[in-house]
């Protein structure tokens, strides 16, 4: 509740539609969307061009304000090229462009949140984009679903010697961008003890919150 007597309304910012939730990734993040609905008036909004007709009335049904944004994230070469020159990994900054952007702040209007709640450390870029747009003096939170640098890093183990070469400046823009992120935001949450020893271990964290255990 804030202090004028109102629950807070949370922008969450994901990086897919996620109903039906037919993936982990997608069930990962609807169950967290839904968890969040009981304590605040959440709003939703992701990249969907084309949304099913049915999405509407189940995020109504778990009292969610549902924002399905007409933009597609690409990996055109322009996009890599350009993120690569701003030395940013095209995976993060392929979300937050101009484009992006534009139609998320088209879609969101005059939202005012208390508080903005990225998916993944994709969307954070995005958040502060709208952040600074809209004039929001709110904080910012990211949701890790995992390292984003440590998969990368795990991809290049099984490529042959010359793409192991060619793509290590992408492993390192991943890494600079990812713990960068950690030291930027109001706070960050990991899904596993690992993934939070892992970010306090580098000392760009502020604050840190991990998700409960089951036996919690």
């Amino acid at each position: 509740m804030t202090g004028f007597g109102r629950r807070l309304r949370v922008l969450a910012i994901g990086p897919q539609p996620v109903w039906p939730p037919i993936d982990g990734g997608k069930e990962g993040i609807h169950g967290a969307l839904q968890a969040l609905a009981r304590h605040v008036e959440l709003v939703y909004a992701c990249p969907c061009p084309n949304p099913r007709a049915d999405s509407y009335e189940h995020f109504r049904s778990l009292g969610i304000d549902y924002r399905p944004v007409p933009f597609q994230p690409t990996d055109s070469p322009a996009v890599v090229l350009a993120s690569t020159l701003q030395l940013k990994p095209f995976k993060f900054h392929k979300y937050g462009t101009r484009n992006a952007l534009r139609a998320f702040s088209s879609v969101l209007g005059g939202l005012q949140p208390d508080a903005v709640f990225c998916f993944h450390a994709h969307t954070e870029e995005l958040g502060q984009r709208l952040r600074r747009r809209h004039a929001w003096n709110v904080p910012i939170m990211v949701r890790e679903h995992n390292i984003e640098y440590e998969l990368v890093a795990s991809y290049r183990a099984t490529l042959p010697l010359p793409s192991r070469l060619a793509s290590a400046p992408f492993e390192w823009l991943t890494r600079r961008a990812e713990q960068g992120q950690w030291a930027r935001v109001d706070s960050v949450a990991f899904l596993s003890d690992r993934d939070y020893a892992i970010a306090v271990a580098t000392g760009s964290v502020c604050l840190l919150y991990t998700s409960p255990s089951p036996r919690d």
